[in-house]
Order: C-alpha cells, then structure tokens, then sequence
C-alpha cells in the first residue's frame, strides 16, 4: 500500500515539472484601480492541486502560500491570483475561472520585476523575469504568453495582449500561437547622416509550422487613415523560401526622396494561410526634418474685414508632397524674446506638389471665399487665442518644421501693397515667386481679386512669360504695372556659370539715371530670378519707356565677376 502511494507520488510530482504550471499572464501595470493579478496555466490533461504552492517577486525571501488546502487548477485550466479577488471581479466581472485571493499578493512593478512559482516541496515551478520593454508597461494592458510550452524566460515569447478588454483572464491569450501566424516586426525607418532613408523591418514567424508564400506591401499613409491604399503604395516584394518557426527574414529599402515632415509608414504581410490575420500590418513613423523652401509662405491676410478670419497660406514648391503636422508658425518676437507660436495640429496634414494649406482661426473662412469648398484644400484650424495676432503695422510669420528647423519667413509691411490700389482694407497679400526671395517687398504684392483673397488656389497676380535661354532675360516685355492683375509686373530672369554667387540688380532709365534698386549682396546660384512692379526706389510707378537692366554678379569663393544688360519695356495696359 505505502509503495503505491509513493507511485501515486511520482506521477503526480512528475506532472509539476517540465511546465506543468506555468506562468501564463500577468497584469503588473493596471489602470482605473484594478488590482494587479497574475494567471496560472495547467499544460497538463489532468487537475492539479496547488495546496501549499507559493509565489514571489523577486523578493525571494517572502513566500506567499496560495491555499492551505482545495485548490484545484483543472486540466488545461486556468487560475487568477490577486490580492483582492471582489475588488477584481469588479473590474472584471466575468473570469470564467477560479480567482484565489492571496494574503501578502506580491506588489509588481512597473519597471520590471522576477515571479516565482514554488510547488509544495518548495521546488521551482515556473520563473519569470519580465521587463517593460515587453509590453503592456503602464496602460492597463496585461503582458501575455505565445505559447505555454515555450520558455517563460524568452522575451519572444511574451507580449501586450490585443484583446478589445485588454486582457484575457481564464480564457485563451489574445496572442497565443497558432500553427501558422506570420507578422512584421521592428518595423523602423533609419536616416544616415547624409540624409539618405532606409526603411527596415523583418518578417517572423510566429507560428508552429513553417511557411511559404509571403509577399510584403509598403505604404505611407498620405491619407492618415491607417492602411494602405494603391496610390500610397511605396514598393512590394514576394519573399522566397520557407521560413521555419521563430525565423525571421530581414527587408531594407532605400527611400530615394521622402518628403519632409511626418510619414506614416503601414507594411502589410500577406500570407493566405494566417490564421491571425489581425496582426499583419505594422507601422512606425519617421520624420523627415525640412530644408528652407520646403514650404513657402504664399500669402497672408493680416488686417481683414470686421468678423473675416486672418489666414496665412502656405504653398508646396517641390515635387514631394509634405506632413506640416506638428510645424509651428510664430509671429514677431518682443524685446525679450517672447513671442506667440502657433503648433499645428498632429495627425495627416500632407500638402500635395504644386497644392496649398490654409492656416485660419475658424471655418468661417468659407463664407468669405465659398469657392474654397470646391478645392481640395488642406484648411488647418487653430482656435483663438491659439492662432498668432498678425498686426496691421507690419510683422513677421516665421514658419518652421516639428524639428526646429527654419522653413521660411517674411517681414511684412503696409508698404508691400501695390500703390495703384487704394482700398486695401480685407485685402491679402500675395506672393508673386515661389523662387523670389521671402523678404524682399517687390516678390510681394496686392491681391487683386474682387473677394480680396485667394486662399487655397493660384494667386491672382499673373506673370506671363518664360526664360528664353538669353543670360538675362524679361518676360513679360512690355508690361503694364497698372495694377489689373495682368502683366502689372516682369520677371527677371538671369542665368550664371556655376558657383557662389553675389548678386546686385538696378533699373536705369534710357539717360543712365537709377530709378530702382532690386538686388543687393543677394546669395544666387547659377540661375535666378526677381521681379520689377515698375516702380522707383520712392516707391512712384515710373514712366513708359524702356529700361535698362544691369545684373553684377561676384563669385564669393573664386573672386570673379559677371556683368549682365537687358532692355525692358514698362507700357500702359495692354489689350
């Protein structure tokens, strides 16, 4: 009789090692005023009796028994331990298992902590060391285990539970393995020091079995909605080979010329035989600093009507299309350094090539411009008082990326409108280059549009013309700087050899008299351009007749000058 007992012994001893019991779940980071709690699996086909079985932090020293007789984990069961099981069960109703209150329940933290499980001889069960890196570190989210009969020591094998409830108590782990489960993992986005983007991740399998047959879509996610769509697609590629359990296959892809600001990036694994096809899609973000030019301030409305909204438009030169999210506009700083900022909001605010965005107090700005209804305008809202005062006397919008980064700026003044149109009230100011100079008050000039504004298209001041491969060229010539929208200014083109240039343009009258210095000391490379409103240096508009341009040009590295001459024609409105 005392021989069979000690069988019964052996057997029921070997069944509490090798994981028999193991540690299967732990909520060590709970939010709202759950207790903590930890879950017992039985890898075993037959009920276990945990009378006299212990558990502790990694205070070794302080054993917490979990019954001193009945508790009985069923096979391939589960039980909840926690140090206030009616407190738990209001949190979490209903756990369709045994919950145990243990006196003294260990306290866990946050910051990573041991688990020990002893049986009732005192020998190790189950250890685990988890750390926050993990998962699930601080948002109410439990830590889970792939799979139960894997190793409790390995970080693979544990991770945040993407259970709607944010855990799973007495039931299934949310992310426990499956025979085939194939997801992205560590999906990052490296930029070199000489800007140069790669895009890295790798494909792992998770699952029992190997697999095969795996094909990779990548996105950025223009669009902010969370997934890929064809038009954001940045590359594909079908993976050779099978990948056995736990192998993972590593990707890098050259990002020739991301745009600047925040991108979104989705990679997609397609595998028609997952079975948790909830987990094929990883993401990362990365952001691109911006360069000067990126975006331009295009056009600004700074004493506007009684009830109009100010607005600052800004336009995107480049060929990429730009995330302003998180950008920041500022206006003129005071004396000590303070000074208003606007932060745009986060999210997807990509200006498409060649497209605007317009930054505004309120969408009341549609019933001043109904026509911006129409577009496909990226209208940002900044709530008063969030939204930079733009004074009427003249100030300064500095726009720069969510780095720090200086994009662009402009000084504005009263004395930048055209002087051929006296009602200026409601009135914008506009751009007339996107490669002018910011600063410079002739590359700025009246709106001159009935509705006094064209937030979120062209602007209304046309130019007409293009460079006709002479080093210095005028376009449109003649022109009529009378202040109709059409033809009122010429651009100045000029072409250079290559290299650093300093660039000095005048206007002189046929006598050889100045009337208007444009350029002075202005960095220039090869080629460039600057525009003439036909006005003098008083700011008068000039007579008609023909004008001679002189363009001197010194290369700040090598010493050389260039001279440049053209003619140009300033003629009353031309029909």
């Amino acid at each position: 009789m005392i021989g069979l007992i000690a069988l019964f012994a052996a057997v029921a001893r070997a069944f509490t090692m090798a994981g028999s019991i193991v540690f299967n779940e732990v909520m060590y980071a709970p939010a709202g005023g759950e207790p903590e709690w930890i879950e017992l699996k039985n890898n075993t086909g037959v009920e276990i009796d945990l009378t006299g079985w212990a558990i502790t932090d990694a205070t070794v020293s302080s054993r917490h028994t979990l019954s001193t007789g009945g508790l009985i984990i069923p096979a391939d069961g589960f039980v909840v331990l926690t140090k206030d099981s009616a407190a738990l069960a209001q949190f979490r109703p209903a756990i369709p298992c045994r919950v145990v209150s243990v006196s003294s329940f260990p306290s866990l933290n946050n910051t990573g902590d041991a688990l020990w499980l002893y049986d009732n001889d005192g020998v190790i069960a189950d250890g685990l060391v988890y750390e926050p890196s993990w998962g699930a570190a601080g948002d109410g989210t439990s830590l889970e285990r792939v799979d139960s009969q894997g190793t409790s020591q390995d970080s693979l094998q544990w991770s945040a539970s993407v259970d709607p409830q944010h855990a799973t108590p007495g039931r299934e782990n949310s992310i426990a393995i499956r025979d085939f489960d194939v997801r992205p993992a560590n999906v990052r986005l490296e930029t070199s020091s000489g800007g140069d983007v790669q895009l890295v991740f790798a494909v792992a399998n998770f699952g029992r079995l190997s697999a095969s047959g795996i094909s990779v879509k990548v996105y950025d996610d223009i669009d902010g909605d969370g997934s890929g769509s064809a038009g954001e697609e940045l590359f594909s590629t079908t993976l050779e080979g099978t990948m056995a359990p736990l192998d993972s296959i590593p990707i890098r892809w050259d990002w020739p010329s991301p745009g600047a600001g925040a991108h979104a990036i989705v990679v997609d694994v397609i595998f028609s035989t997952d079975q948790r096809p909830g987990n094929n899609t990883g993401r990362s973000e990365l952001v691109v600093p911006g360069s000067p030019g990126t975006i331009l301030i295009n056009e600004i409305l700074f004493a506007p009507l009684s009830g109009e909204p100010e607005y600052v438009e800004l336009c995107n030169p480049g060929s990429n299309a730009v995330n302003v999210a998180g950008w920041k506009v500022n206006d003129r700083r005071a004396s000590d350094g303070s000074g208003n900022v606007t932060g745009l909001p986060g999210g997807s605010r990509f200006i498409p090539p060649g497209g605007f965005a317009v930054i505004a107090s309120d969408s009341g700005i549609f019933r001043w411009f109904p026509e911006t209804k129409l577009l496909d305008l990226r209208l940002i809202i900044v709530p008063h008082p969030k939204l930079i005062s733009l004074n009427n006397d003249g100030d300064d919008v500095v726009l720069r990326d969510a780095m720090g980064n200086l994009i662009d700026s402009v000084s504005y003044d009263p004395s930048w409108h055209n002087p051929s149109v006296f009602d200026r009230s409601g009135r914008s100011l506009e751009r007339v280059l996107a490669g002018g100079v910011s600063n410079n008050a002739s590359n700025w000039t009246t709106c001159v549009r009935p509705e006094g504004g064209t937030p979120g298209r062209g602007n209304s001041v046309q130019v007409s013309g293009r460079a006709d491969g002479r080093a210095l060229s005028c376009s449109p010539s003649p022109f009529s700087p009378d202040g109709d929208g059409q033809n009122d200014l010429t651009v100045i083109r000029y072409l250079l050899p290559r290299g650093d240039w300093s660039v000095h343009a005048r206007i002189f009258d046929v006598c050889g008299r100045q009337v208007r210095r444009l350029l002075t000391d202005a960095v220039g490379s090869s080629q460039g351009e600057c525009v003439w409103d036909g006005r003098d240096d008083g700011h008068l508009k000039v007579r008609m007749g023909i004008y001679i341009v002189l363009l001197e040009a010194i290369d700040t590295s090598e010493g050389r000058s260039v001279i440049l001459k053209g003619v140009v024609v300033v003629a009353g409105r031309l029909r």
